[in-house]
C-alpha cells in the first residue's frame, strides 16, 4: 500500500494527499460502503496508477460530508487545493452528492458524479427514496439540499433514470444548475463500475475536461451495455415481467441463469423464493429467502418476504416478528408500516377469537 498519505483529519472526516505528475487536482469522495481507516482513500489505486494528484476524501461515518466539516477550513488542505488552477471532483452516490453539494468551495473545474442525491432529508424524499432515511442526521444533514449557490464547473451527472429513486434526484437537480445529463440504463444504481479501471477512468477525465459530450457518451452506452449490473437489472426487470405474467417455472429458471452471471448475490434467492411462495412451494420459499437474509441482513426486503412466506405456512406471530425487523430497518417505508399493521391486526383478531 505504501507510506501513509493522511494529511489531515476532523472528527467526522480524513484527507489524504497523493502526489501525482498531472497539472491537474483529481478530488475524490468516498461512497457509503467504505469507511475512513487513517491509511487509505477511495480512488487512491486509480491515482497511482494514473499518476494523478488526488485529494481523497474518505468519511468515517455515513454523514453525507456536512458543509460543517471543518475538514474543509484544515489549512494542509487549503494548501493543497491552492496549488492547483483545475480541480476535478470525482464521487458516487453520497460522495456523488458531495462533489456536488461542495464543489464550488473547493474551486471545481469539473464534477463527475456518479448517481448522487439531491437530500436524504425524509421531508423532502418522502416515499421517492427510502434508501438513506435512515442514515438522515438532522444535526449534520438540516439544509442538506443542493443549491445553485453549492455549484461550480462543468457538471457530468451520470444516472440509470430507470431507476425511480435515482431518477428522482436527477429531476430535483434539473430545479437547481444546468448539467450534462449521462443516461445510463439499467446500470442500476451503481453507474460508477461502468467505468471501473484506470483506462477507463483516465479517458473519461480526458473527454470531461475537453468537453467531449459525443465520446463521454459513446464510452458510457459502450461499458453499461458490458456492465455486469447492467445483466443484473436487466434479468430483475425480466423477472417482475415473469411475476406479473404468472410464468413462475420461467422465473426459476431464469435464477439459474442469473446464478452463474452474478455468482453469490442473494437477490437471487430472493427472487426464487417469490417464485416459489406464488407456486405454493413454502419450504422452499422459506430456505431460499433464509440464504438472502444471510448473505445481506441489512436489507429490509428479505425480511418482508419471509413475512410474507411465514404468513402463508400459517406461522403469524413469526410474519409479524420479521416484518417489524423490516420496519425497523427502514422505518420510513410505507410498504412496511402496512405490512406491519395488517399482521398485528390479524394476530389480534386471532387473539379474541381463542
Amino acid at each position: 500500500m505504501g507510506k501513509n498519505l493522511l494529511i489531515a483529519q476532523s472528527d467526522m472526516t480524513e484527507a489524504f494527499f497523493l502526489e501525482g505528475e498531472t497539472d491537474f487536482l483529481l478530488i475524490t469522495f468516498n461512497h457509503l460502503s467504505i469507511r475512513a481507516n487513517g491509511s487509505d482513500f477511495w480512488g487512491r489505486s486509480i491515482a497511482e496508477k494514473a499518476g494523478f494528484n488526488c485529494l481523497g476524501f474518505m468519511s468515517k461515518t455515513p454523514h453525507w460530508f456536512p458543509r460543517n466539516d471543518r475538514i474543509f477550513e484544515n489549512e494542509s488542505v487549503k494548501k493543497i487545493l491552492d496549488r492547483f488552477s483545475t480541480k476535478i471532483i470525482y464521487g458516487h452516490s453520497m460522495g456523488g452528492h458531495a462533489a456536488l453539494k461542495h464543489s464550488n468551495r473547493l474551486g471545481a473545474s469539473v464534477v463527475i458524479c456518479f448517481s448522487p442525491q439531491y437530500s436524504i432529508d425524509p421531508s423532502i424524499t418522502l416515499q421517492n427514496d427510502t434508501r438513506f432515511h435512515r442514515r438522515f442526521n438532522p444535526s449534520l444533514n438540516e439544509n442538506m439540499s443542493i443549491i445553485p449557490s453549492d455549484i461550480k464547473g462543468d457538471i457530468f451527472v451520470f444516472t440509470d433514470q430507470k431507476m425511480p429513486q435515482d431518477r428522482f434526484h436527477v429531476d430535483l437537480l434539473r430545479g437547481v444548475t444546468n448539467f450534462h445529463d449521462i443516461v445510463m440504463p439499467y446500470a442500476g444504481h451503481e453507474t460508477v463500475q461502468c467505468f471501473a479501471g484506470t483506462s477507463k477512468i483516465i479517458t473519461l477525465i480526458d473527454s470531461c475536461l475537453s468537453l467531449d459530450y459525443q465520446n463521454i457518451r459513446r464510452m458510457a452506452s459502450i461499458y453499461r451495455r458490458s456492465s455486469i449490473y447492467r445483466k443484473k437489472n436487466v434479468m430483475i426487470n425480466l423477472s417482475r415481467k415473469l411475476a406479473r405474467s404468472k410464468n413462475f417455472e420461467k422465473m426459476i429458471k431464469l435464477t439459474e441463469y442469473m446464478e452463474e452471471i452474478i455468482p453469490h448475490d442473494p437477490i437471487v434467492f430472493d427472487i426464487r423464493s417469490n417464485a416459489y411462495l406464488r407456486m405454493g412451494i413454502f419450504s422452499e420459499a422459506l430456505s431460499n429467502i433464509e440464504v438472502a437474509i444471510r448473505m445481506n441482513p441489512q436489507r429490509s426486503g428479505f425480511y418482508k418476504q419471509k413475512a410474507l412466506v411465514l404468513e402463508r405456512i400459517g406461522d403469524l406471530d413469526e410474519a409479524l416478528k420479521f416484518a417489524e425487523i423490516a420496519l425497523s430497518i427502514e422505518p420510513h417505508r410505507d410498504d412496511h408500516k402496512k405490512t406491519v399493521a395488517f399482521f398485528s391486526s390479524r394476530v389480534k383478531k386471532i387473539s379474541t377469537i381463542c
